[in-house]
């Protein structure tokens, strides 16, 4: 089944709500395996704390801007500190892009990794990365058309020393796909980065 999600708006968590959507959206597209009740619940809740704790988080809402109770989150991507090996150069690492299924081909995670960018600029982060699935194709294309490459995107800094901390041992084949940013904040993005500030009382 497909979602008419109308005009989707793309903002920040603004309330604790937010996150627990984020965690149900994620249990159903990444553990559809779990049965019981209780075993979503539970996942759905580490999914929540996990959210709320990124230092980055961008939403892809369906429904009006001026009613909350009629928004569904349809999509999110989040974004976790990181750093260069011997350097005390901040960068960040995109920890999850989920879409929901019936939302899909939309271009909606496209437009939440542009989202992130200008967060990630205004938190002074140079560059964003992130481990891909070797087998997974359409996510290494999504990223490569989003101005990802292959590889470290650093000059001077091999693959090995970009988020090492991130990869699980118990995980398959990955590849890494980093961006280098520019210093530049577009116009449209400033909406999204004065939401952003309010919520952390800036």
């Amino acid at each position: 089944t497909t979602l008419d999600v109308g005009q989707l708006i793309y903002r920040v968590p603004v309330s604790h709500a937010d996150f627990e959507a984020v965690g149900r959206l994620r249990t159903q597209v990444f553990s559809p395996h779990l049965t019981s009740t209780y075993s979503k619940y539970m996942q759905e809740r580490m999914y929540t704390a996990a959210c709320a704790e990124k230092a980055l988080v961008v939403l892809a809402v369906a429904g009006t801007a001026d009613s909350s109770q009629d928004q569904q989150i349809v999509g999110a991507a989040d974004v976790a500190l990181s750093s260069v090996a011997g350097s005390s150069e901040a960068i960040g690492y995109v920890t999850n892009v989920v879409v929901d299924p019936r939302a899909r081909r939309r271009g909606i995670g496209r437009r939440l990794m542009e989202e992130l960018e200008p967060l990630v600029q205004a938190h002074g982060l140079s560059a964003l990365g992130m481990h891909v699935d070797e087998a997974n194709e359409a996510a290494r294309e999504l990223y490569l058309g989003c101005g990802y490459v292959l590889g470290s995107c650093l000059e001077g800094t091999a693959e090995s020393e970009l988020f090492a901390e991130f990869v699980a041992s118990d995980s398959g084949p990955q590849v890494l796909m980093s961006k280098l940013l520019c210093t530049r904040i577009e116009d449209d993005h400033k909406g999204l980065l004065g939401a952003l500030k309010s919520f952390f009382g800036e």
